[in-house]
């Protein structure tokens, strides 16, 4: 665990307001730098450097809100991508015109249609994000969460989404060729003509997703994949509903490629 006297980092909020769950100050309103740094907080009172404290980050892009500010710490303590700091000072906010990093691009930007071509975004926070028709070919997207995304018609080929949580996600007409969807997660979401050929779906968690009208032929790798539906326990409605996806992913694969594997 890293402990530092003083130091600097980013700081998320929505608005004016934390994102992340500290008790001492919701609003930060008064706090916030103009065209000169904003005034120092107060000492965090019950700072204890593991939880209670000032949240700071220096991945901002893991983290959900809209706005993302430079801040000085004083006594701070790294705690997974947590720093918690017992006094800080907003010093600038990161904006459009001068943002050179794309992780912190992604917390402040409309990313709608945005060209994010190879761009590292692994584990970065996304979920309920708005990316509809975003360029994201060549992005690594490893371990991200996209939990509840909309990528209508987003760009994703030779994307790397190993391990990706994409549950409930809306990838309509989105363009996943020769994408690498290893071990993701794609538990309900739609895939309604979505392009998936030569993508990798080994060992992807499959079940509930809407297939209706995928392009899946020429190469998809499907082994290992998990299409069941877990219910808390197996019952007579259960063992139906699963044998009902298989016999449709069945229909759906077998007959597109040869390299299906149940």
């Amino acid at each position: 665990m890293k402990k530092w006297d003083e130091g600097y980092a980013w700081k998320v909020l929505w608005g004016t307001r934390t994102c992340n769950g500290e008790k001492e100050i919701d609003d930060y309103e008064n706090y916030l730098p103009t065209n000169e740094p904003g005034e120092c907080l107060p000492d965090f009172e019950k700072w204890d450097g593991f939880y209670h404290g000032y949240h700071l980050t220096l991945e901002p892009h893991k983290w959900e809100g809209n706005r993302v500010f430079l801040c000085k710490f004083w006594e701070g303590r790294e705690v997974g991508n947590y720093i918690i700091a017992r006094r800080i000072q907003f010093l600038k906010e990161v904006t459009i015109k001068n943002c050179i990093d794309p992780q912190i691009f992604i917390r402040i930007a409309n990313l709608e249609g945005a060209d994010l071509k190879g761009v590292d975004l692994s584990n970065a926070n996304l979920e309920r994000v708005n990316l509809v028709g975003a360029d994201l070919r060549w992005a690594n997207l490893e371990r991200a969460n996209l939990k509840g995304a909309n990528l209508y018609k987003a760009n994703l080929e030779y994307a790397k989404l190993r391990r990706a949580h994409l549950e409930r996600s809306y990838l309509a007409e989105a363009n996943l060729l020769y994408t690498d969807l290893f071990e993701a997660n794609l538990g309900e979401a739609n895939l309604w003509k979505t392009d998936l050929r030569a993508s990798n779906l080994r060992a992807a968690i499959l079940w509930g997703t809407n297939w209706e009208d995928a392009i899946v032929s020429d190469g998809i790798d499907l082994e290992h994949v998990n299409i069941d539906i877990k219910p808390e326990k197996e019952d007579e409605d259960y063992i139906e509903i699963k044998q009902t996806w298989s016999a449709r992913v069945r229909r759906n694969f077998e007959n597109e490629h040869s390299i299906f594997c149940w």
